[in-house]
């Protein structure tokens, strides 16, 4: 079988931030995340390649790069900060495994 050719689309991330930058895109991306397992431990194949997918989502975005690491890093630290653990625990949504 002959090797699927990738079909070339030019999206920039300013594509994904005019889709994702309103507050129901905020929603829909919240949603993927969750959807997809973002915010747990992949433990099948399925679940990491879910996982991956919002990886790229965000990777296009301009997000997820090294060079933001730092910044990620630290707003995860902010989070934890603002939100005591009891709080979390208590929003949680209950997709825990």
């Amino acid at each position: 079988m002959e090797k699927e050719k990738k079909i070339k689309y030019s999206v920039t991330p300013q594509d994904y931030l005019a889709v994702f930058g309103s507050s129901s895109g905020v929603r829909v991306l919240t949603h993927l995340m969750l959807e997809f397992g973002f915010f747990e431990e992949a433990d099948t194949e399925e679940e990491r390649i879910q996982r991956n997918m919002v990886i790229r989502l965000l990777r296009n975005m301009g997000v997820f790069q090294k060079k933001n690491f730092q910044v990620i890093a630290g707003a995860f630290v902010n989070i934890a900060n603002a939100y005591p653990l009891k709080i979390r625990e208590e929003n949680n949504d209950g997709r825990g495994k």
